[in-house]
């Protein structure tokens, strides 16, 4: 595992969550001052306040606003996107938020050694890193193509000696890849994901030995193609991003990535799951809808609100399988029948009433059990133990229907996507 460790793997773990021993602590103190529902609400959405700054640089052609526009969900013709070509659009340091989350800003940076952003100093300007707003950045990202230039290697240095982190991406790996099966046809029809993989090895092996006989080694570098968002190296660079941010920001930034991989579905169910408990808390200190058979009561206002979210950050809600459709080719109803495999289909409160009370017959037992499972660590916090099992359960359950369904559509998305390579091969 990366030396950046996620301190809630020195919780305890239950199998269904990891209790931090920090977060228990600053429970009871909330439970003290009266202000548990304050605390709640900055465990659950703390994450929106967490501003992160993303630099991106390199020379013009790379592919920057592309990778910007595809990292936001964006296409290059949608509104708010950041403008593309092959001549430099970019002659200011300049912001674009994530439609998702505004304090996640993507910045495009003008390119090292242009007459306005030279390297160092001189009479008229700052040097680049301080011209850019060199502080202000949590990371960089490099972006070159084909030819390695002096300008990567000098910038890659000077980020590493003041103290931040860089990541180098190669773009237009496809174009490479492409390049050799038209050069190397017969090779290519027999074993197309091999050539793939011996054109990728080369190209990163090329990049690795620059920035060695540079005095750089161990230096994270990623081959992508900025339009897809899924293939190649760019889900790697997601989740390496992911690895190196603190908990807070990477909170921010996985619920902001719009990419639909599986490994993505994952790490988001994962981070999703640690919130259950404090929402089912904060539902049995509220609630006021009595479940038949259970019991229990339980928010639904904020039940519904947590599924949304789920929906949302999984690709099941209608804006993003919009979106896979219009990537893939695919009628989005294709991906909607799917969906309606979920035990709640339109999110709405009467849908998670009736829902609540079709499952309550086979909940009962498994409630109960949830509930004494947790009442030993976050007894402290509610009275009434059934309702937050009841929620606990509930959200547990649905949540794992969903990564189901989002599993399931993306085994459709990719096996249609590479049925359409293989007609174009």
């Amino acid at each position: 595992m990366d030396d950046i460790a996620d301190d809630r793997l020195q919780g305890q773990d239950f199998g269904f969550c990891l209790f931090d021993p920090h977060e228990l602590e600053e429970a009871k103190n909330a439970v003290c001052s009266g202000k548990v529902d304050i605390f709640i609400e900055g465990k659950l959405n703390g994450w929106k306040d967490a501003p992160l700054n993303v630099g991106i640089t390199g020379n013009s052609g790379t592919g920057k606003s592309t990778f910007i526009n595809t990292v936001r969900g964006l296409t290059d013709d949608d509104p708010g996107a950041a403008p593309t070509g092959v001549v430099e659009c970019t002659t200011v340091p300049t912001p674009y938020e994530h439609p998702r989350n505004p304090n996640v800003k993507f910045w495009d940076l003008p390119g090292v050694g242009t007459p306005n952003f030279p390297r160092l100093p001189t009479e008229t300007h700052l040097g680049y890193l301080d011209s850019v707003g060199f502080d202000r950045f949590d990371f960089f990202l490099v972006f070159a193509t084909q030819r390695f230039r002096e300008e990567d290697l000098w910038l890659a240095s000077e980020v590493t000696a003041r103290g931040k982190r860089f990541y180098f991406i190669r773009t237009k790996i496809d174009c490479d890849i492409e390049s050799r099966k038209r050069s190397n046809p017969r090779q290519y029809r027999q074993n197309p994901d091999g050539v793939a993989t011996e054109v990728m090895q080369l190209v990163q092996n090329d990049i690795r030995a620059n920035f060695e006989e540079a005095g750089m080694s161990n230096v994270p570098v990623f081959l992508i193609d900025s339009f897809e968002d899924s293939k190649y190296q760019f889900p790697a660079l997601e989740g390496r991003l992911l690895l190196d941010l603190p908990k807070i920001k990477r909170e921010a930034m996985i619920y902001t990535l719009t990419s639909v991989t599986k490994d993505r579905v994952e790490e988001k169910v994962n981070v999703l799951k640690d919130r259950i408990w404090k929402v089912a808390t904060a539902s049995a200190a509220a609630g006021a809808i009595p479940i038949p058979l259970l019991g229990a009561a339980f928010d639904v206002v904020l039940i519904l609100n947590e599924m949304k979210f789920y929906s949302e950050q999984l690709g099941l809600d209608n804006e993003s399988l919009d979106r896979l459709a219009k990537k893939t080719g695919m009628d989005v109803g294709i991906f909607k029948d799917i969906t309606r495999t979920l035990p709640v289909g339109e999110l709405t409160k009467e849908a998670i009433k009736s829902a609540m009370t079709s499952l309550a017959p086979t909940a009962v037992e498994m409630v109960a059990e949830e509930a004494s499972k947790f009442i030993p660590f976050i007894g402290f916090l509610i009275s009434g133990g059934l309702s937050f099992g009841a929620t606990y359960w509930f959200l547990d359950y649905n949540l794992n229907k969903m990564k189901s369904v989002a599993l399931d559509i993306i085994d459709v998305a990719t096996t249609h996507e590479a049925e359409v390579d293989r007609m174009v091969e």
